[in-house]
């Protein structure tokens, strides 16, 4: 038997590979694996394997970040049968078997001998960021738009006065803490509650990303989130020293969690990991331990699944996320415009 993988949804939507007995494929965004798809942002570079033995062909998952689903429950290895569906990342997978005489690509014009085909090993829509994207840590981060002045005036109104910001709880609303005047002329109001978007250039006393961490680190803790699996080749060294020398807290195979106190690289850490959907960075007022993180780690895995995942369960997520966070801060797309989940 053979047994055939058809995508029916996601980036490489309409491709088919096939295993064949006593074969192993490697499925991942890495440009070397057998069937590569890098367009798939939210699929590890390494995620999953297709083998077979003599009785049954297998999906085993190799450590990725989000999990590999197997007709919508999370497996590590499991015997495929004919109608499964496997979800990896964006991607979506449905299982068939044909008899080893079968040509499993005969309805795309591809003979049996050839190779899986591949996906270019960068997208083209690339392109229109590279002016926006020199290399990680030298990110020319795009902060255009316009402020929204009467929203701005709004909340000065209503808010208590800079003066007066030593005797609250900075974490009891956002409107507490959006007095604050470097605070309120970066960030405003979603249509998502308590979800707030970059809307206007940095300057002053915030000139980037790091230059707004350092902002918030005056009131709160710091901390970050990294996805190792994201990183280029420079970054991921970087990772890699870190976990050498013990100052990372490993949450899975691919996550890392740092602490600002306790990570003297922290601020390196963050300028390499910038651009690359794979830093979420945490304030709290009280310590923080990556234990804690546990119960939502997989939707910290990616910046963009996190907007995606506060847009689509916005209440009951944001209630578990913020129950000890104050607030998270990351890059909501390629361009570099910057979410906040602020508590409220």
């Amino acid at each position: 038997m053979i047994c055939v993988l058809d995508i029916i949804d996601g980036p490489a939507r309409g491709k088919r590979f096939w295993v064949k007995q006593n074969q192993c494929i490697e499925v991942g965004r890495i440009s070397t694996a057998d069937f590569s798809i890098p367009l798939d942002s939210h699929m590890s570079r390494r995620h999953l394997l297709l083998d077979s033995t003599q009785n049954c062909f297998r999906v085993r998952d190799v450590g990725s970040a989000n999990g590999t689903f197997l007709n919508n429950d999370p497996v590590q290895v499991s015997e495929l049968r004919a109608g499964d569906r496997i979800r990896a990342g964006m991607t979506t997978f449905l299982v068939s078997y044909k008899n080893v005489d079968e040509n499993p690509h005969d309805c795309d014009g591809i003979s049996f001998g050839q190779s899986i085909a591949r996906e270019p090993s960068e997208p083209n829509n690339q392109e229109t960021f590279k002016s926006l994207v020199k290399s990680p840590g030298t990110r020319s981060v795009d902060f255009s738009g316009s402020v929204d002045k009467e929203l701005i005036a709004d909340l000065k109104r209503n808010t208590v006065q800079p003066s007066d910001l030593e005797n609250i709880d900075l974490a009891a609303t956002q409107l507490n803490i959006a007095s604050g005047d470097w605070w309120q002329s970066y960030f405003t109001p979603t249509n998502i509650a308590e979800i707030y978007e970059q809307s206007a250039e940095l300057s002053g006393l915030c000139e980037s990303f790091v230059g707004l961490l350092e902002e918030f680190s005056k009131s709160f803790k710091l901390y970050v989130v990294v996805n190792q699996s994201q990183l280029s080749q420079d970054s991921f060294q970087l990772v890699e020293r870190l976990k050498g020398s013990g100052k990372l807290e490993g949450l899975s195979q691919t996550l890392y969690f740092a602490k600002q106190s306790e990570l003297e690289e922290f601020w390196d850490l963050i300028k390499a990991c910038q651009g690359q959907d794979a830093m979420i960075c945490l304030g709290s007022r009280t310590p923080l331990h990556g234990k804690e993180l546990m119960a939502f780690i997989d939707t910290l895995s990616f910046p963009s699944m996190l907007r995606k995942n506060l847009t689509a369960q916005s209440n009951s997520l944001k209630k578990q996320i913020l129950h000890r966070i104050h607030w998270v801060m990351f890059e909501s797309d390629l361009a570099g415009r910057l979410m906040l989940l602020l508590k409220s």
